[in-house]
Formats: structure tokens, C-alpha cells, sequence
């Protein structure tokens, strides 16, 4: 796809990884998929179902992070 470039650093352990001028060319396509899908799954959902929502959430990746 042309994405990426990479190159050698200064022994054969590094490498040098960076973004082509190709992914600026896709990136606004990329932010209004993004945004798109997040309009429509917040679609009709008031500001208190939101934090109910975020307060669950947020629970339960706090829970996961405590599994060991």
C-alpha cells in the first residue's frame, strides 16, 4: 500500500519505521469514517446515559486491571 517507509538505523538490530506522504492523503477519510460511526452510535443518547455509560466503563477496565 506505500504506508510505510523503513530503514536501516545503525546496525541490523534498528530500524527506522515512518509514514509516506500517502497516509496524509487518506487520513481526512479516515477521521470522517471515524466520526461518522461515533454520530451514530451516540445517536439519541442523552448527556446522563453517557456518564452512566463512561462510570461502567471505566469500572470495568479499572476491574480488568486488577486481574493478574
Amino acid at each position: 500500500m506505500g504506508w510505510i517507509t523503513r530503514l536501516e538505523g545503525k546496525d541490523k538490530r534498528e530500524k527506522r519505521i515512518s509514514l509516506t506522504d500517502k497516509v496524509d492523503d487518506e487520513f481526512q477519510k479516515w477521521l470522517e469514517a471515524a466520526e461518522n460511526i461515533e454520530t451514530n452510535a451516540l445517536h439519541q443518547m442523552d448527556q446522563n446515559e453517557l456518564n452512566v455509560f463512561n462510570r461502567v466503563l471505566n469500572q470495568m477496565m479499572k476491574n480488568l486491571g486488577e486481574i493478574k
